[in-house]
């Protein structure tokens, strides 16, 4: 399942559990999101901005 997938799917359940599973199924679905690849995208963008390889709006 891509990335897409899996945020819409948590997104889903998060919003549809009851207030006493929400702590839990949160800290849950962060850490697979994390590691199904999104905590590569975070290191890869952090990688760029500290190269300063950036875009910048127009002055």
């Amino acid at each position: 399942m891509s990335l897409l997938g899996k945020y819409e799917e948590y997104r889903t359940k998060l919003t549809t559990c009851s207030p006493d599973e929400f702590e839990t199924l949160y800290a849950q679905y962060s850490q697979e999101y994390l590691d199904a690849g999104f905590q590569a995208i975070i290191d890869e963008r952090a990688e760029a901005y500290n190269n300063g390889m950036t875009s910048h709006l127009p002055k």
